[in-house]
C-alpha cells in the first residue's frame, strides 16, 4: 500500500491538466449494517451525515461524499479512498474507543513519520472491509475549502477532503479504462505507478485523482457493485460527452437529451472500451454538468479558490 507522508504545510500544488475534470464528487461504497456502519464513519472517522434514506447514508467530505448503501452481500472497494482530515490525532483516538467497544479491527496500521508519537498518516478499515488512507489536512487547507464552497463556516464534518480513489484492476483492465476516461468522457488521464490517474481540479488548492492499477490478485466482477459520480468543467463538455456516449449507444435506459438537459446528469452503466465497446469494468459512472444542483463549489475548476 503506498502511504503519504506527513502532511505538508504548505502543499506545492502541480497546475492542473488543461483536461482536467471538475470534481470526484461522490463514491458509493456498500455496508452490511448501517447502523454499524455510521458509529465508524460519523462516530469515528468524523464524516458530517446529510439527508439520509431508509437504506443510504449520505457523508460530506467537503465538495465530495461518500453514500453508503446497506446490501445483504456487501463487495468492499477494491483498493482504498485517500482522506484529508482536520486531525488525524483526534480519528485515530475515536477509532481506538470503537475498536474497545466493537471488538472490530479498525486500525490497520498507523505512521510515525514527522516524530515517534506523532499519527501522520492512518490507514483504518471500516466493518465491511472499505480501506481509507487518512492524512492531516494541509494548515491553509480548510479556509480555502470555505472560499470555494461559499461558505462561512463548514458542516460539522472532520473529514475536509476526498483525494484520491484507487480502484484495483485486473491486469490490462488499466489502460482500458484510462481509454474510457480519455477517449469518451475527454478526461486528462496520466500514467502513474502500475496503472493510470485521472484527474481532477475542484480548485487551486486542491486536486484529485482516481486510479486504476493492475492488479494480478483482482478478480472482476461483472456485476455493478459501485458507482461514482464525476462533474464534467463546462456545459459544453457536458453536451460533448452525452452526444458521444448516445452515438455509441451506451447510456443507461437510452437516455434522451431533453430529459437529461433538465436533470443535469445521465449514467453510463459500465466503463467501456471505447475502440472494441466492449465492457472493462462494472463501474457505474453518473456524469452530472457543473450546474447541476448537487455541486457544493461556487468557482470552476482550476480559476477556483
Amino acid at each position: 500500500t503506498r502511504v503519504p507522508a506527513g502532511s505538508p504545510k504548505k502543499p506545492c500544488l502541480p497546475d492542473a491538466h488543461s483536461d482536467s475534470l471538475l470534481l470526484l464528487g461522490r463514491i458509493t461504497l456498500q455496508v452490511r449494517d448501517l447502523e454499524a456502519a455510521r458509529r465508524f464513519y460519523v462516530g469515528a472517522m468524523g464524516f458530517h451525515e446529510a439527508e439520509s434514506t431508509g437504506k443510504e447514508l449520505r457523508l460530506l467530505a467537503g465538495a465530495s461524499e461518500l453514500r453508503l448503501r446497506e446490501t445483504s452481500d456487501p463487495q468492499a472497494w477494491p483498493g482504498h479512498i485517500y482522506v484529508w482530515v482536520r486531525e488525524t490525532t483526534v480519528v485515530l483516538g475515536r477509532c481506538r474507543e470503537l475498536e474497545q467497544s466493537s471488538g472490530a479491527e479498525l486500525v490497520e496500521d498507523v505512521h510515525n513519520v514527522t516524530a515517534a508519537e506523532s499519527a501522520d498518516a492512518l490507514e483504518l478499515k471500516d466493518p465491511d472491509g472499505n480501506c481509507f488512507l487518512v492524512n492531516k489536512a494541509p494548515r491553509d487547507f480548510e479556509g480555502k475549502l470555505r472560499k470555494s464552497l461559499g461558505e462561512g463556516e463548514l458542516p460539522g464534518s472532520d473529514v475536509l477532503a476526498i483525494v484520491e480513489a484507487l480502484h484495483l484492476v485486473p491486469p490490462g483492465v488499466a489502460l482500458q479504462v484510462a481509454k474510457f476516461y480519455r477517449k469518451v468522457l475527454g478526461a486528462a488521464v496520466s500514467s502513474k505507478d502500475d496503472g493510470w490517474a485521472v484527474h481532477f481540479a475542484p480548485s487551486k488548492a486542491m486536486r484529485q485523482t482516481m486510479c486504476f492499477m493492475d492488479d494480478a490478485d483482482t478478480a472482476i466482477a461483472m456485476e455493478s457493485t459501485h458507482e461514482v459520480c464525476i462533474y464534467m468543467p463546462t456545459e459544453e463538455r457536458f453536451k460533448e460527452v452525452f452526444d458521444q456516449c448516445a452515438a455509441a449507444g451506451v447510456l443507461a435506459d437510452g437516455a434522451a437529451w431533453a430529459a437529461v438537459s433538465e436533470a443535469g446528469e445521465f449514467t453510463i452503466p459500465q466503463c467501456f472500451d471505447p475502440d472494441s465497446k466492449a465492457a472493462a469494468l462494472e463501474l457505474e459512472t453518473v456524469v452530472r454538468s457543473p450546474s447541476h444542483e448537487g455541486c457544493r463549489l461556487v468557482t470552476s475548476g482550476q480559476n477556483g479558490a
